[in-house]
């Protein structure tokens, strides 16, 4: 057994509880491969602090960060922080945060908010409010959140790059928004993929509202019971470049439109997306009516630049490629 003051591998804390609560501005903690849980309470959370770096996927050998092998990050060094179906939010920050404080190199899986609308329903995997945290290189996976946010929810400033979210989930009410992730304010999304997630309202794999950059993304799989499978995009602006939407789906048999892209109000640029084979399972035999299989403007401005949608359909096995008003 070390000496549990973190100052080298042998000597590391025993907790990663611990390395936080010791942590000032401008510490580092490196965080070895393994499986790490907030504790056994609903509220026991991992809250991040101003200027503290906590960095994953740590083989528990390396002296320098730059040691660290990024593609094992998700394999053989994975480290998961872990909320055991238990913890309301896995990592928590309500705070102005600065982009000195970086959470990087994590496996985030099973929290489970409150039955609740509000903060305690909000951000299963991670709730971040407020301020400017860097989010990069994180598999965030199997949260399930009441309402806004199944994975994740932000309303900071943060830029989130190389970010997978996957097979996260919004449970019911009538805030059951973005199944992977809930975005709101100002940010810059990069390298980000969603997989798999399910809302039981609007934007199964990302609800967006505010001002967002999004370049290299993959959305796929997910799913909504309203509107937008792979993404909705409330109000604000938006631009979305080089983007691959594949197999989303709106599931509700009502007038619920936008398989892949939902715009409701705002002003959007799509540059260089592909959208195919998603559908809505809305039924109207009228083959030239149109309700956006792949994409539906509800309102706002859509410019759609060098993109290609084929093959997205509606209920009754109709191409319903977009309606874009």
């Amino acid at each position: 057994a070390g000496q549990n003051n973190g100052s080298t591998w042998s000597n590391a804390y025993l907790s990663l509880q611990r390395a936080l609560e010791v942590a000032i501005t401008g510490d580092q903690i490196w965080v070895a491969k393994g499986t790490y849980s907030p504790g056994n309470l609903v509220t026991s959370t991992f809250t991040l602090k101003e200027g503290v770096k906590i960095y994953g996927g740590f083989a528990g050998t390396e002296s320098l960060l730059t040691e660290r092998d990024n593609l094992k990050i998700r394999s053989e060094n994975q480290t998961v922080l872990n909320g055991n179906n238990i913890n309301r939010h896995v990592v928590y920050n309500n705070q102005a945060l600065t982009k000195a404080t970086i959470l990087d190199g994590f496996t985030i899986s099973e929290g489970r908010t409150a039955l609740a609308n509000g903060e305690t329903g909000y951000g299963a995997g991670i709730y971040n409010s407020r301020g400017a945290t860097e989010f990069r290189n994180l598999w965030i996976k199997n949260n399930n959140g009441y309402c806004y946010g199944g994975g994740m929810y932000n309303a900071g400033t943060s830029e989130i790059n190389n970010v997978i979210f996957e097979g996260n989930s919004t449970l019911g009410g009538t805030l059951s928004n973005g199944g992977g992730l809930y975005n709101s304010g100002t940010n810059i999304l990069t390298a980000i993929s969603f997989v798999n997630n399910k809302a039981a309202r609007q934007g199964g794999g990302l609800y967006a509202t505010g001002k967002a950059t999004i370049t290299n993304a993959t959305f796929n799989g997910n799913s909504s019971v309203f509107q937008g499978g792979g993404m909705y995009f409330n109000s604000g602006t938006v631009v979305l470049k080089n983007a691959v939407f594949s197999r989303n789906k709106v599931t509700g048999t009502a007038a619920y439109y936008g398989g892949g892209y939902y715009q409701y109000s705002a002003t959007a640029t799509l540059v260089n997306v592909t959208m195919s084979n998603n559908s809505i399972a809305y039924v109207n035999a009228v083959v030239a009516n149109r309700y956006g299989g792949g994409i539906f403007k509800n309102a706002g401005t859509l410019n759609l630049q060098n993109s290609i949608l084929w093959n997205n359909s509606r209920g009754n096995g109709l191409l319903d490629e977009m309606n874009t008003g």
